[in-house]
């Protein structure tokens, strides 16, 4: 049984806003949709205090649309590496910081890049398990 778009969980949502912003394959992503689907998943759900993998997909999202200034606005605010909060979102913050550096690169602020890359690659380094990703992503 298929369920309806109004039954679709913020977090399904989310998940395939991330995979057509990130995917691998470039001919299953799709940044346009990526972009709609995360606009939804955000519209009306609070801001989380530190960091908000919703709003990070978003921010990739915009990204992937090509409209760096929008990626850096969203990405600085809620791509956060610090906070009380379970693996996930860290690895969804420290994935969407470097997301960050890379809008931060296309807009030629190359120390900004640079820095923020550093630090996310050091944060990483510091508080990951010795595990791979599951997620996998281009930029």
């Amino acid at each position: 049984m298929t369920r309806s778009v109004q039954q679709v969980s913020a977090a399904d949502l989310d998940d395939l806003a991330w995979f057509l912003a990130t995917c691998g394959n470039s001919q299953l992503r799709r940044p346009d949709r990526a972009l709609q689907l995360a606009k939804r998943t955000v519209q009306g759900r609070p801001e989380l205090p530190y960091s908000d993998p919703y709003r990070i997909a978003l921010g990739v999202a915009m990204y992937s649309t090509g409209d760096y200034t929008s990626a850096v606005e969203v990405l600085e605010k809620y791509a956060g590496v610090k906070g009380p909060i379970g693996f996930w979102v860290h690895e969804r913050a420290a994935a969407g910081r470097l997301f960050l550096a890379i809008a931060y690169h296309e807009l030629g602020r190359e120390d900004w890049a640079q820095q923020t890359y550093r630090e996310t690659v050091q944060w990483v380094d510091r508080c990951s398990p010795k595990q791979s990703s599951k997620n996998n992503f281009v930029f």
